[in-house]
């Protein structure tokens, strides 16, 4: 017997990450790959690995030049969840994620969700 997991909930995330001008060092695209690695040691750490709820990222952008340092990063992905309350879970501790981590480097981090169903 074949236990295919289906999510009941799929939202999609966006977050913004934005350094401060005028302070030396701060790159907005290392944070994204630490805040990338943090979310996804949100199921290894606050998950039982019975729940089915996973969070990922797809999408990494920061910066147009390669010789200038970017005021701002993105990351965007997935969000699924079998329950209302996995989904909420997820999500309050990926804002959590996202603000502590950009805050440890003098930065900071908005995310906004879209609800996919």
């Amino acid at each position: 017997m074949t236990n295919t997991y289906q999510p009941g909930f799929t939202d999609r995330f966006s977050i913004h990450i934005k350094a401060p001008q005028g302070i030396r060092g701060i790159h907005p695209l290392t944070i994204a790959v630490r805040l990338n690695l943090a979310l996804h040691e949100i199921m290894a750490q606050d998950f039982p690995g019975t729940e089915r709820a996973s969070i990922r990222c797809g999408v990494m952008r920061a910066g147009l030049a390669a010789n200038s340092l970017p005021e701002e990063a993105w990351l965007k992905g997935v969000l699924s969840a079998a329950s209302p309350g996995a989904r909420n879970a997820l999500r309050a501790r990926a804002e959590e994620i996202a603000a502590a981590t950009a805050a440890a480097f003098r930065a900071s981090a908005s995310v906004a969700w879209e609800e996919a169903r």
